[in-house]
């Protein structure tokens, strides 16, 4: 499995989580892409693409550690190579700019899942560009308090969510 690979079933993990569970830890994570890097040898690329294979089984082991409630193991135990050399050194080794669009992304859904679920209409259609004068017709209010509900929404924000 190469470095790339491993960063790529890292993201594609990383992704089953968000959609799958609504709060995961890191155990959770490494786990899974471990399982992963022990089964790959049986990925057939005729039977089925990477991101499936990778899906499929973190859908099955997900399964089992809800019915099993298994302790996790870590990294340093599962895959030291001859050199020493884990996954994780594997996976924080690659290209910073693979791991920076790792982040990227977790702030991007962060971001995402706050305005989809903690912003109010009114504020979601002021950050698509609507002009407050607009916001107030659209709303049957007067512009002044658009204008305060929008200054106190993301005061709100900021003091819960920061910058």
């Amino acid at each position: 499995m190469t470095e790339e690979l491993i960063v790529e079933t890292y993201k594609l993990v990383t992704s089953f989580l968000r959609k799958h569970t609504k709060y995961y830890d890191e155990d959770l994570l490494q786990e899974l892409v471990i399982k992963i890097y022990q089964r790959y040898d049986k990925f057939d690329p005729n039977k089925a693409s990477f991101p499936t294979f990778v899906y499929m089984n973190c859908k099955n082991y997900y399964l089992m550690h809800l019915k099993a409630k298994k302790d996790f193991h870590s990294l340093d135990e599962v895959l030291d190579t001859s050199e020493g050399t884990t996954l994780m050194d594997i996976i924080l080794d690659a290209q910073p700019t693979i791991l920076e669009s790792i982040i990227q992304e977790e702030k991007e859904a962060y971001v995402k899942y706050i305005y989809d679920n903690i912003c109010s209409p009114m504020l979601q259609d002021y950050f698509k560009g609507i002009k407050q004068k607009d916001l107030a017709v659209k709303y049957g209010l007067f512009q002044g308090n658009v204008s305060r509900s929008i200054k106190n929404e993301l005061t709100k924000l900021k003091e819960t969510y920061g910058e």
